[in-house]
């Protein structure tokens, strides 16, 4: 067993029973639910797509691309993870917000 403080995780993916923690060191999987993990995290984490919360702190802006959807640019890792048509505003709104 690892524990990771969750001030370095930087997002949370679901993925068939297991969700992936992605952290500034790499990845580990949990067995947990991702909607507990966005109960317990409200405050520090959005929901940008149906499997995937990032972590607010770790967010530097979002992305159109070329292909259409949005893309989040975050701070610290290469990967920048879709925001789904559903969820964009409510993503917006919450980094204009300041958070």
């Amino acid at each position: 067993m690892k524990l990771i403080p969750v001030s370095e995780v930087v997002y949370f993916r679901a993925d068939q029973k297991y969700v992936a923690v992605r952290h500034l060191h790499g990845t580990v999987l949990i067995d947990e639910a991702l909607g507990a993990l966005e109960r317990e995290f409200a405050a520090s984490f959005i929901r940008i797509h149906r499997n995937t919360l990032i972590a607010k702190g770790f967010v530097n802006g979002l992305q159109k691309t070329a292909e259409g959807p949005c893309r989040v640019v975050l701070r610290g890792v290469d990967e920048r993870p879709e925001v789904s048509r559903r969820h964009l505003a409510q993503v917006k709104a919450a980094l204009a917000a300041g958070g």
